[in-house]
């Protein structure tokens, strides 16, 4: 009998257990999809900056940064929200050859 119940409280440690390591794991691969996408954002912005100066073409410069930041913006939201997380985009001001533009970098909104 105390084998039983023994077994029975092991068993409902694991169950409960379980829900919980799965979470952390989701909690720990949004933070990466988060950190990531949001670094592949600041080198382009960097990469953006510097051609700038070394190129009179800044328009075509600025519109490729921008059509790279929104798809890098949209895939991390998307694969966010499959694990449940939701975020949004905050335009930030970013200057490129004296010219401000208003790139996307993510925030999370509710985890």
């Amino acid at each position: 009998m105390k084998k039983l119940l023994l077994l029975l409280l092991l068993v409902t440690f694991v169950s409960v257990s379980l829900p919980n390591a799965d979470a952390q794991v989701k909690n720990e691969e949004a933070v990466q999809i988060f950190e990531e996408a949001n670094e592949e954002i600041e080198n382009l912005i960097l990469e953006a900056q510097k051609a700038a100066l070394e190129s009179d073409e800044d328009a075509e410069i600025i519109a490729e940064l921008l059509a790279e930041a929104e798809e890098i913006t949209n895939e991390a939201i998307a694969e966010l929200a499959e694990l449940g997380v939701e975020a949004y985009c905050v335009y930030v001001e970013v200057e490129i050859d004296g010219k401000v533009v208003l790139v996307d970098p993510l925030e999370v909104y509710h985890w």
